[in-house]
């Protein structure tokens, strides 16, 4: 039997090439956190999660803080400024806090990102996942000819992008987004821009790759600010490097699902919002134990079932069924999801 440890608290689920698994990784670093890591593979399936688990929502990283999934990198980032925020003293949401997770979700997490992906052009991406993401995101390309040809536009578009942010940090004349500390912003920006300077490298003289030794000059290219602004991002986080633990998939899911059991006091401290525009229109009943399903409404739209156990105007949660007859809880960002009755909608 695997006891749950200190490190254990948040477990994570993902794979080292996922721009969002690194953010998650980013924020798990500020806040000095120890956690674990169970690797999946960057395709489906992924029995780690669907079979020993319930989970049959596709996207990566999947997050468990004490037992409970969050789902979506806006669910899981919430979680570890409640759970770690104060307790390090390192609070990422300190000014704008619903700002900078509406700009988080609706540009970081992507526009930004989407122009991250068309500078996918050299990587070298097998058939499988070409096969994968065409299913994640039905209508895109990524044949290396086809994104190549989208290039300038691609480009013309991140440098508007960067346009922005090159006048916020002329304006604000400081070290980061929001003054001289890092907040929750600054990582959500930095996630899919370092991506394409530092891993894809193909950012050219928008994003130029920095240097082994440092040392850049920033001033010649298009964009100086925002590229010591990256640097400086990047600087911070080497110096607060927190490396996981590792489990395989079947202790870690027996260490999640004993967390659930000892927690599950949780369950009856969430509340259905009666007055909720699902539950006005009947398209839920608003009742606890009802069997949803919530998916995403942008990409990977595979649903997810459970019963609902909490909606709000900012989150969901249901229970699911896990191996044994075990059951845990997951959390989910209400923005870009929907949730959908499995038994009575009235739709």
């Amino acid at each position: 039997m695997v006891s749950p440890q200190s490190n254990n608290r948040v477990i994570v689920y993902g794979y080292p090439a996922s721009p969002f698994y690194q953010k998650i990784t980013f924020l798990l670093d500020h806040y000095g956190v120890e956690w674990t890591l169970v690797d999946v593979p960057p395709v489906m399936p992924r029995p780690q999660l669907s079979q020993l688990l319930g989970i049959t929502y596709r996207r990566i990283p999947v997050v468990f803080v004490d037992g409970q999934a969050y789902i979506d990198t806006t669910a899981a980032s919430l979680a570890l400024e409640t759970a770690f925020g104060p307790t390090s003293k390192r609070p990422l949401l300190q000014h704008f806090p619903a700002l900078q997770m509406q700009l988080a979700v609706n540009w970081a997490e992507s526009s930004i990102f989407r122009l991250g992906a068309g500078h996918l052009y050299n990587a070298p991406l097998n058939e499988a996942f070409v096969k994968d993401r065409k299913s994640f995101m039905p209508g895109s390309s990524f044949d290396s000819e086809s994104m190549k040809a989208r290039v300038p536009f691609v480009r013309s578009q991140l440098t508007a992008n960067l346009e922005a942010i090159e006048s916020h940090l002329k304006e604000g004349g400081k070290k980061f987004l929001f003054g001289d500390e890092v907040q929750y912003l600054d990582l959500s920006l930095f996630t899919p821009l370092n991506w394409v300077q530092t891993q894809l490298r193909t950012g050219k003289d928008l994003l130029p790759a920095p240097k082994k030794g440092g040392g850049d000059d920033w001033s010649k290219f298009p964009f100086p600010r925002t590229l010591e602004w990256l640097a400086a991002v990047r600087a911070y986080l080497a110096g607060k490097k927190v490396k996981p633990v590792k489990l395989k998939p079947e202790e870690a899911a027996l260490v999640i699902l004993q967390q659930s059991s000892e927690n599950a006091e949780k369950e009856g401290q969430l509340h259905v919002k009666k007055d909720d525009p699902l539950v006005k229109a009947g398209w839920i009943s608003g009742e606890k134990g009802q069997k949803v399903s919530v998916t995403p409404v942008d990409t990977g739209r595979v649903p997810q079932e459970g019963k609902l156990v909490g909606l709000d105007s900012k989150s969901v949660t249901i229970k699911i069924e896990a191996q044994g007859g075990k059951a845990l809880l997951a959390t989910f960002p209400r923005l870009n999801f929907d949730i959908r009755a499995k038994d009575g909608a009235k739709l």
